[in-house]
């Protein structure tokens, strides 16, 4: 009643928030829509999980209803179904054409013209490819940034492209021409999404494919005179000193000179690295990305830039993150190393396992948990070493007893009140190898609270699908999107010998209400 005396906008509002509170989700999501409550509405369909909410028309209405009705596509858009998905893809067009021309009542700031731009990009990959090829074309004003306008729907115009490259081979080129341009024009987000093994996969990068170098090309819809073009553009990223430039380039064209030459320099800054100072701490160090850099040089390069990452990793003058750092970069040159080399350093990772090294400058200050009323608390994020130890250990475990051993640790980590060390947990048991794995009682992972934890059993489901049917049918129920798009992607990989087992599972799958793990659950070509 209170409401309804003041102006509408808040009347609907508060029978939205009255609704949400009672349970009352379509009904809310009615209110929120009429008054423009984006934020409510995007968090009552989080908060919805897989239940697709009543979405309301995109071509009627003022434009603060067409703006929440665009956030809630946005925020939904994995359990639209696809012949909506491709109306309303439509719809969206059809408003970002209008706004980026100046012909849509919008406001002052252009709210619903962004909003419907970044809507049109969450449903890039669903709609047709004529549908697709609009888009990149709409959005083919926004790459060249004289004018510096809409530079917030960078980040979605960035995933669009990568989505369209790999659902429309033939606008594949389009699409990754569009993704390096993004990159050039410092864009980050398109930097990492290069960066991703799915992109790379569809770029052609056989470093990060399991087949052969010719079957790696054979996978990629791109023709050798596209990916030599590509190939440039990465080259002309490290000249302009872009942000994973090197990196990109050593993926796409690892024999370039540059990538000879940006090695020499990863090698020379970690071997160069300066011992700590007490009176100054430096983060966001350089390591993991030069030690992926010097991973294409000699293998006595290797084994010097492997000995300096171990001593910073064993060094409590630093930083808890530059350790953590340093455990990573290890990790990235030992699987590139012999078999000795992987001895000593799994060895030496043990240490870390069990806690002994823990330990770091400034923990409490920047690591721990401060005091409440703390002037000085730059993250909560945890100080332990103990799960990029364990990282370390299972990338170089080379036998069945060192593998075993990282089983068993891991397992031991399961019960740790750590994040961190239980996701380092579900990470080494996903990874390290069907043959330690298979004694593991499955049913007590996939009940676990811990998401990572029910992920690593869906991957080893599938590694002895034979012997768990009946749980990776349970598994392909679970309540969280990310378990079961983590069994689609495991049991779509299975080898033939294993595809009989496995195919009610991904039978199941593709018919589940998220588009995401329908796409996941089919056949890989």
């Amino acid at each position: 009643m209170t409401g309804s005396w003041a102006h509408e906008t808040e009347a609907v509002d508060l029978l939205g928030d009255l609704y949400a509170d009672n349970g009352e989700a379509p009904l809310a999501t009615s209110y929120y829509q009429r008054a423009g409550k984006s934020k409510k509405l995007v968090d009552l369909a989080k908060s919805a999980g897989d239940r697709l909410l009543p979405m309301g028309l995109l071509h009627e209405g003022p434009w603060w209803v067409l703006h929440a009705r665009a956030a809630q596509v946005a925020a939904q858009a994995d359990l639209i179904q696809d012949d909506a998905a491709a109306r309303l893809l439509d719809d969206l067009t059809d408003l970002a054409t209008k706004g980026l021309a100046g012909e849509l009542a919008d406001s002052p700031t252009q709210s619903l013209t962004i909003q419907a731009v970044k809507s049109a990009c969450a449903l890039a990959s669903r709609g047709t490819q004529e549908q697709a090829g609009h888009l990149l074309d709409l959005l083919a004003q926004e790459v060249p940034r004289e004018r510096g306008h809409y530079r917030h729907i960078d980040d979605e115009h960035a995933a669009a492209c990568a989505d369209i490259a790999s659902t429309h081979a033939e606008l594949a080129a389009a699409a990754f021409t569009r993704l390096f341009d993004l990159a050039g024009q410092g864009v980050q987000k398109a930097s990492n999404l290069i960066t991703e093994d799915t992109v790379l996969r569809l770029l052609g990068a056989g470093s990060h494919l399991d087949a052969s170098a010719d079957q790696a090309l054979v996978s990629s819809p791109l023709t050798e005179e596209q990916r030599g073009e590509l190939r440039n553009k990465a080259a002309d990223l490290v000249t302009e000193k872009h942000h994973l430039a090197d990196v990109i380039l050593a993926e796409l064209d690892p024999d370039h000179p540059s990538v000879r030459q940006q090695a020499a320099h990863a090698r020379d800054r970690i071997i160069g690295r300066p011992d700590p100072d007490p009176h100054r701490v430096g983060f966001g160090t350089r390591l993991v990305s030069d030690s992926f850099l010097a991973g294409f040089l000699a293998e006595e390069d290797r084994q010097k830039c492997l000995a300096k990452l171990l001593e910073v990793a064993g060094d409590s003058r630093e930083a808890a993150f530059n350790r953590q750092d340093a455990l990573t970069g290890a990790r990235n040159l030992v699987t590139r190393l012999p078999a000795e080399d992987k001895a000593a350093t799994f060895q030496f990772s043990k240490a870390f396992v069990h806690g002994e090294r823990d330990g770091s400058h400034l923990d409490a200050e920047v690591t721990g948990r401060p005091h409440p009323l703390s002037s000085f608390q730059i993250s909560s994020a945890s100080a332990s070493l103990r799960g990029h130890g364990m990282y370390l250990a299972a990338a170089s475990a080379t036998v069945l007893a060192e593998r075993e051993w990282g089983r068993d640790r891991a397992l031991d980590f399961l019960h740790s009140d750590d994040g961190s060390m239980v996701q380092a947990a579900a990470v080494t048991l996903g990874a390290i190898g069907g043959d330690a794995t298979g004694r593991i009682v499955l049913n007590l992972l996939a009940t676990h609270q811990h998401i990572g934890v029910r992920q690593a059993s869906a991957v080893l489901c599938m590694q002895h699908v034979e012997r768990h049917q009946e749980l990776a049918m349970r598994l392909a129920n679970d309540s969280d999107v990310r378990v079961r798009r983590t069994l689609a992607e495991a049991a779509a990989d299975v080898g033939p010998e294993r595809a009989a087992s496995a195919a009610a599972i991904l039978e199941i799958l593709r018919e589940d209400v998220r588009y995401s793990v329908r796409a996941a659950a089919l056949p890989r070509h």
